[in-house]
């Protein structure tokens, strides 16, 4: 959690002067090709790729929510990015309990 709340800091500024595209993309590319490489690596290796990886899901979030915000209008931006959230938070958890079965 740690890494995709530096990653949301870093590129929110961002995506706002290049848009949200490429860091959705590129983010969740990041996240999908260290969540694959992960489990064939060492223990140190793995653990710098899945903080990576994580980085990778941060960038997704900040310019995912930014591109579902920029569909809204201002009437609905906290309706959306709360239910944003709580989808977000559900899946987080919902993995986090599969991965300590």
């Amino acid at each position: 959690y740690t890494a995709i709340s530096f990653a949301q800091i870093v590129i929110g500024p961002m995506a706002d002067r290049i848009g949200r595209k490429i860091p959705m993309i590129a983010g969740m590319l990041v996240a999908a090709v260290g969540m694959v490489a992960f489990p064939s690596l060492s223990l140190s290796l793995a653990l710098a790729v899945l903080a990576l990886s994580g980085c990778g899901l941060g960038v997704f979030l900040v310019a995912s929510l930014a591109f579902l915000n920029d569909q809204v209008s201002a009437a609905y931006k906290a309706t959306v990015s709360g239910a944003f959230y709580l989808f977000w938070g559900l899946g987080f958890s919902s993995c986090s309990q599969i991965a300590t079965r």
